[in-house]
């Protein structure tokens, strides 16, 4: 296991202050931060929060113990940052939704109206919610690594995501297909 033990390496580097360690360390999550954080408070605003993210990660990185993976821990402080400037961005704007404006990170055009629609409706969901969502939904993780991802127990994030699920199908209305989950097409 000779990858595991050069990232051993290199993470031992990080907590002893090596910011090249820390990069070479942490970059291969820099992609999914930055989808999981624009799905949460749009394109124009992710670069910055994962940016941050980043330097609150390198400033404790000394007090990462590993009791979830890095990629967990990572995404956990860009999350908590999302949320946070989702709230400041709802404190500050007089138009909420302009706010928070769904924005896909890829640079393909939304494919249907339906597609549209249900951006619209998770962009309006609480971030707490919108962060289960983005993470077990867009993302793929399991329940208990969405879990783990936002800092709180199984439980907790199985009923944000019915929670979730339920504002959803109020806003989508009919169209909502409980057998698919999202729209059926």
């Amino acid at each position: 296991m000779a990858g595991k033990s050069a990232q051993a390496r290199l993470l031992e580097r990080a907590k002893a202050g090596d910011p090249e360690a820390f990069i070479e360390l942490t970059e291969p999550y820099r992609r999914r931060m930055y989808a999981v954080v624009a799905r949460m408070v749009g394109r124009a605003d992710a670069e910055d929060v994962v940016q941050e993210a980043f330097i609150r990660a390198f400033r404790s990185i000394g007090r990462f113990r590993g009791d979830a993976s890095l990629s967990t821990w990572l995404t956990r402080i860009a999350i908590n940052l999302a949320i946070r400037h989702s709230n400041k961005q709802r404190r500050r704007a007089t138009d909420s939704l302009d706010a928070l404006e769904w924005e896909e990170p890829s640079e393909d055009p939304p494919s249907t109206a339906q597609a549209m629609a249900v951006r619209q409706a998770v962009a309006e969901l609480s971030p707490k919610l919108r962060a289960a969502v983005v993470l077990f939904y867009f993302e793929g993780l399991s329940l208990d690594e969405t879990a783990d991802a936002l800092a709180i127990n199984r439980g907790t994030a199985a009923s944000r995501l019915h929670e979730a699920r339920r504002r959803l199908r109020e806003r989508l209305g009919t169209a909502y297909d409980r057998e698919q989950g999202w729209y059926a097409e």
